[in-house]
């Protein structure tokens, strides 16, 4: 994975452009990690429906690589949605026991 990153890092012109990039994913991580821990809303009886939802995007996906990248903007904004809902879930998933402990799982 770090091979794969790296390349990709070093393919980009500005580094400004990849110090931006790594700053935002920082600080989107964090604010949602906070939000997992503090919220009341358990998410984590989504597992399934979050499953689900990931299959059908993995279709999609390899029918927009066969058929044409007309798609690609759209998929990068649903799949970093679905990332989200992931993080939120793993969260809860991992602080069910230490903080509030009102998560279902």
């Amino acid at each position: 994975m770090s091979w794969m990153v790296g390349s990709a890092v070093m393919q980009v012109q500005d580094p400004v452009i990849v110090v931006e990039a790594a700053s935002l994913t920082l600080a989107i991580v964090v604010a949602i990690t906070l939000y997992a821990a503090k919220t009341k809303t358990d998410f984590t009886v989504c597992g399934p429906v979050i499953f689900i939802i990931s299959l059908i995007f993995l279709v999609v996906s390899i029918f927009v690589l066969i058929f044409g990248p007309r798609l690609n903007f759209v998929l990068t904004a649903i799949g970093a949605f679905f990332s989200s809902f992931y993080l939120i879930y793993d969260t809860q998933l991992i602080l069910s026991g230490t903080c509030e402990g009102h998560r279902k799982f």
